[in-house]
């Protein structure tokens, strides 16, 4: 009798290349996102106190990052080996260390923005 179920025990922490890929994946997603936001944001000089909305935004993203590290590492597994039906994840690293640098990113995207006003100034017209 053959049992054609593969599951997988992998080390979640950032010495697991994948898990590393996936983290590396997933910042690569969320600063897609951060950046361009920051800046318009900052040109339109929406918000005050900005660092505060770039702690909400990490705050708001350490949850999704849990899920996207466990995503992203199973598509990888998957896609490296299709008979794999599940992969489990032990350990890990923080969960904050991905939005609290896209937090970072955030406010200096955010201040270039303001620095940078589109348009006139910024092009070297009067």
């Amino acid at each position: 009798m053959d049992f054609s179920f593969t599951t997988l025990e992998a080390d979640g922490g950032l010495n697991n290349p994948v898990v590393l890929a996936a983290m590396a994946i997933w910042l690569a997603l969320v600063l897609a996102a951060a950046i361009p936001l920051g800046v318009y944001l900052g040109r339109r000089r929406a918000l005050r106190l900005p660092v505060v909305w770039a702690l909400l935004l990490a705050a708001l993203l350490v949850v999704p990052t849990q899920f996207a590290r466990v995503a992203i590492g199973t598509l990888l597994y998957k896609i490296h080996n299709p008979e794999v039906i599940s992969v489990g994840f032990w350990g890990g690293y923080s969960p904050v260390i991905v939005p609290l640098f896209a937090a970072l990113v955030w406010v200096v995207a955010y201040l270039y923005g303001q620095d940078h006003p589109a348009g006139g100034a910024s092009q070297g017209q009067p």
